[in-house]
Order: structure tokens, then C-alpha cells, then sequence
């Protein structure tokens, strides 16, 4: 089995992946292979020549289900190893999680019809109920509206009055418990540390990142980018993002700068940045929009 066709075997067994990275994370020269996607953990596979094994759950990654979008390698702490920052979902949103309250898909065919029922729930005041209005869950599963005949009738149901435990018996359970985005540092020893993104890294989703020494200080500093505007009306958009800078201590701390600092004011959902140097030595980054155009800025370098 050559490298390409392990790393697809890895992908294909992780689940969601939405992104990918291939770095050395334990220093022994081989390329290893940490993913981020949606309902999963950030997932570490340790390459060792002609295989990979999961570490994940014994590296201090075990926790961090989570609606990953994007993830970004660089050191960041400067101590010669590679650690990460991920995009995820953010805090600004209605859906609150944590490791004792999860978000969670219960997925089955519930109405034996052949196709499969995907069942998010969340939830509010201790008590976790599903995401969808009787409306939108009748559409899926028609009986719901014979179960279900008024709308105040639908309106305190859990997952478990909906279906019987013989009924949800089988089904394929999804979680997230952790929605901010992170910096995950690699402490050695196959060891890493999650931390938060200071808080306004956490009002969009972040769905693209790029690193450099935008301030010229010697230390690797963040611009991040996304937002998400296909969310249902009771939700909002989620369009709080204009580009935002951190600027790296080179400890691993990001301090945030306003868009007036970092010049930076961009409007629209930020897909992807990409860092491109010139034929003339300037640098420029592009920010890459959903059905818009693209953006581009020049890297000034100054303090």
C-alpha cells in the first residue's frame, strides 16, 4: 500500500472530514496525518512507515467533538514542533454545548422507507430536545403528524417520547461538545493542550486561516475568516466576521486587533485565505468568498 492510498484509507475511516493536514507531529521525519471535520473529534494518526494508529483519545484529544471547519499547522509557541489552530463553529449561536450537554444526531430509518433519518437535538434548560419544528420533522417522517396532530401537542417532546427505546435501539449517535475555535498545543511527548481563541475569534465560524509575521516581531500571528449565512430564520445569520488578525506573542497567546489595526473589513463568507508572494517580493493575501468575488490585501509588514 503506498502513501496515497493510506492516507485514503485514513480519511475514508475518520468520518466528516472537512480538513486535513499532513505534518510531523512527533518529530521522526514522517509526514502524520490530523483531521478536523463535522461531529468529530480533531483526529491524530501517527504514521509509522506503513501503517498509521490513532492516538487521539490517549494525546489530550479525546473531548473535542466538535463542527470543525478548517484546520492550520505552524508553530506557534516556538519550541521547534508543529501545533494547530481549528476552526469551528464558534459561540455565537443559540445552540449552546458542553461535555455534559451535547449536541447529538441520532441517525436510522426510522420509517422504514429505505432512506436514512438523520435527528439533531440540542439543549435548552437542561433538558435536550430536537432541533427540528414539527413541521420540518413531518416532512421527513410523516406519521409525525398523526402522533402529533397539534402543534402545542409536538411542542415539549423529547427524542425519547417520540420514539420508543426499541425504536431508537441501533442508531448511529453523533455529539458535539466543544464549539469554540482553538489553538492546540503540542507540548511533546504525543501530548497536546486545547485553548480557546480569545472571544472574538469565537463570534463566527471560522472556516479559513493563514499565519505568518504579519507585524514584523518575530512571532507567527493568525488571520481568520468564514461566517455561515444558510442557517434558518429562527437562527440568523451568522455574519459577525470581517477578517480578524491575532497578532502571536510567540508563546502560543493571540492577542485580537480591530479591523482599524489590521486593516481588514471584509464583508461576505470568508471560504479559504492564501498567502502569495509576488514576482516583485510583495506579499498579498486573497480571501476567498462564497459566490462573490474574491478579496485581496497587501501584507505591509509594519509594526
Amino acid at each position: 500500500m503506498d502513501a496515497t492510498e493510506k492516507y485514503s484509507k485514513a480519511l475514508l475511516e475518520a468520518g466528516m472530514v472537512t480538513d486535513a493536514s499532513l505534518s510531523d507531529v512527533n518529530g521522526d521525519k514522517r509526514p502524520d496525518l490530523i483531521l478536523a471535520g463535522e461531529w468529530m473529534k480533531i483526529r491524530v494518526f501517527l504514521n509509522n512507515g506503513n501503517s498509521f494508529s490513532e492516538i487521539t483519545d490517549s494525546c489530550g484529544l479525546k473531548d473535542t467533538e466538535g463542527w470543525w471547519n478548517t484546520i492550520h499547522a505552524g508553530d506557534f509557541d516556538k519550541d521547534g514542533d508543529i501545533d494547530f489552530v481549528a476552526g469551528n463553529m464558534g459561540l455565537n449561536t443559540r445552540i449552546k454545548v458542553s461535555l455534559a450537554e451535547p449536541a447529538t444526531i441520532h441517525a436510522k430509518d426510522f420509517d422504514n422507507n429505505g432512506t436514512l433519518d438523520a435527528i439533531m437535538c440540542y439543549y435548552i434548560l437542561g433538558i435536550s430536545y430536537p432541533f427540528y419544528s414539527r413541521d420540518d420533522l413531518q416532512a421527513q417522517l410523516p406519521f409525525i403528524r398523526k402522533k402529533y396532530p397539534t402543534y402545542t401537542s409536538y411542542a415539549d417532546q423529547k427524542l425519547t417520547d417520540i420514539f420508543t427505546p426499541e425504536e431508537l435501539k441501533g442508531a448511529r449517535v453523533l455529539k458535539a461538545t466543544l464549539f469554540e475555535s482553538c489553538y492546540i498545543e503540542n507540548t511533546g511527548n504525543g501530548q497536546f493542550k486545547v485553548k480557546p481563541l480569545p472571544g472574538e475569534a469565537q463570534y463566527f465560524p471560522v472556516y479559513g486561516i493563514e499565519s505568518a509575521d504579519y507585524n514584523n516581531d518575530g512571532n507567527q500571528d493568525l488571520i481568520i475568516g468564514g461566517n455561515f449565512t444558510g442557517t434558518r430564520i429562527k437562527f440568523g445569520e451568522q455574519d459577525a466576521g470581517k477578517g480578524l488578525m491575532l497578532s502571536g506573542d510567540g508563546k502560543g497567546g493571540f492577542t485580537p486587533l480591530s479591523d482599524i489595526q489590521s486593516g481588514l473589513f471584509i464583508r461576505g463568507e470568508i471560504r479559504d485565505i492564501e498567502k502569495v508572494k509576488l514576482a516583485d517580493g510583495k506579499q498579498i493575501l486573497i480571501f476567498a468568498l462564497n459566490n462573490n468575488i474574491s478579496k485581496t490585501y497587501t501584507i505591509n509588514n509594519n509594526k
